[in-house]
C-alpha cells in the first residue's frame, strides 16, 4: 500500500456511505449475488464465522455488491481505500468493536474476497485493488488507531460548520482546548523523537580518570626511592654490591671461555 492505513482512513465516510447503499432489508433480493450468497458451502463457512452476530446470507450479498462497485471504481476513494473499508466494516458493524474477535474479522474478510473472486462473471475485470487484497490490510492493534483517525474525518466537517464563524463559541473553545492539549503532547514527543542526543562533558569524570594514573606514578617514584635508600643505607645493600659483582665476573669469565 502507497499511502498509509491512517491516511487511508480519511477515504472511509465515503466508503461506508456506498456500502451502506447495498444493504440488504429483505429476503430474495440481490440479483446474481443473491443466488451465490444462497449456496450452501459459502453460508455455511460464513454462518461459522459470524455466529450470532448477523445473518451471513445479506451480509455476503450487500459486500459482494459494494466489492463489485470498488471493483469498477474509478474514483480513488474507493480504489484507495475500498477493501480497507470492508475490512473495518467487519470489525465495527459486525463484532460491534469487539477487538478479540480479530481472527473471526480476519477470515470473513479473506472469505468475502475469495468469494468474490471465484464468483464474479469476467474474471479479466478484477482490478488490482481487489486482486492485490490477498492479505488483511490491518494487523489487531491497529484498528483502535484506525477508529481514531476515521472518526476525527467523520467530525472534522461538522467542526468546520461551527467553528467557521464561531456561531457556538463554548463548543468551539472546548474544541481548541483539546488541539493545544494534543498539539504539546505531539510537539514534546517530536522533539524526544528528532533531537540529537547532547553528551555533556562532565569534569568529575575527567577528575576520576586522572587519578589513578597520579596514583601510578607516585607509587613508582616510592618505590624507586625505596629501593634506592635500600640499596645505599642499609646492610642488604652490601649484599646486593656483592651479587651483582658476583654476576659480573661470572659472566666476564664465560665470555672468555
Amino acid at each position: 500500500m502507497d499511502k498509509s492505513i491512517y491516511k487511508i482512513a480519511e477515504y472511509f465516510d465515503y466508503c461506508r456511505e456506498r456500502l451502506n447503499i447495498h444493504a440488504v432489508e429483505s429476503d430474495g433480493t440481490g440479483g446474481t449475488w443473491g443466488n451465490v450468497c444462497k449456496e450452501e458451502s459459502y453460508k455455511k463457512k460464513l454462518k461459522e464465522l459470524i455466529g450470532d452476530n448477523g445473518d451471513e446470507e445479506k451480509i455476503c450479498i450487500q459486500a459482494m455488491q459494494y466489492l463489485g462497485e470498488v471493483n469498477a471504481a474509478e474514483v480513488d476513494s474507493l480504489k484507495e481505500a475500498g477493501c480497507n473499508y470492508l475490512y473495518y466494516w467487519i470489525y465495527d458493524n459486525i463484532f460491534k468493536k469487539d477487538i478479540s474477535k480479530n481472527e473471526n474479522i480476519k477470515k470473513i474478510f479473506i472469505e468475502l474476497i475469495r468469494i468474490f473472486r471465484e464468483k464474479i462473471p469476467d474474471k479479466d475485470e478484477i482490478g488490482e485493488h481487489i486482486t492485490q487484497s490477498n492479505e488483511v490490510p490491518f494487523v489487531v492493534d491497529d484498528l483502535p488507531k484506525v477508529e481514531a483517525i476515521y472518526n476525527i474525518n467523520k467530525n472534522d466537517i461538522y467542526i468546520k460548520n461551527a467553528c467557521s464563524s464561531y456561531k457556538d463559541e463554548v463548543f468551539c473553545e472546548a474544541i481548541k482546548g483539546y488541539v493545544e492539549k494534543y498539539n504539546i503532547i505531539i510537539k514534546t514527543q517530536d522533539r524526544l523523537i528528532h533531537e540529537p542526543i547532547k553528551i555533556q562533558t562532565n569534569t568529575s569524570c575527567q577528575y576520576h580518570i586522572g587519578v589513578p594514573i597520579i596514583i601510578t606514578l607516585i607509587i613508582s617514584l616510592l618505590t624507586l626511592v625505596f629501593i634506592f635508600l635500600l640499596y645505599k643505607f642499609t646492610k642488604f645493600g652490601s649484599f646486593f654490591r656483592r651479587t651483582i659483582l658476583r654476576k659480573g665476573k661470572n659472566g666476564i669469565i664465560w665470555m672468555n671461555k
